[in-house]
């Protein structure tokens, strides 16, 4: 019972799917001041936190944090929520991940997987 959604850049119209579930994983670049394709995750207010205060580059037209805000202001965050983030080489547009993000996606799977089994989803 898991349904995968791509973002892409035109992320204002995954508010409605946000606010209708209770478990939410996002999978996505962040800025953590780490090498190209360092994995972290964060989950719950941590996530909050990161989103809220962590490194601002995105191609997004609309931020995670944008779209979380939107979210608490209806009162539907999501219960369970966390950001699997991978360290990209560049925040910039492309059509491919660079080699050190594409060696990173199977781990960001795993941590995804770690997360819903955590969630006995």
């Amino acid at each position: 019972d898991v349904e995968c959604m791509d973002g892409g850049t035109i992320s204002f119209m995954l508010s409605g799917p946000i606010v209708s579930t209770q478990n939410l994983i996002i999978v996505d670049t962040a800025a953590l001041d780490a090498p190209p394709g360092t994995i972290r995750v964060f989950e719950g207010p941590a996530m909050d936190d990161f989103v809220a205060h962590g490194g601002k580059s995105s191609v997004h037209e609309v931020s995670v944090a944008d779209l979380l805000s939107i979210a608490a202001l209806e009162g539907l965050l999501p219960a369970r929520r966390a950001l699997v983030g991978i360290q990209p080489e560049n925040f910039d547009w492309g059509d491919y991940p660079t080699p050190a993000v594409a060696r990173a996606i199977p781990a960001a799977c795993e941590a995804v997987d770690n997360i819903l089994r955590r969630w006995q989803l």
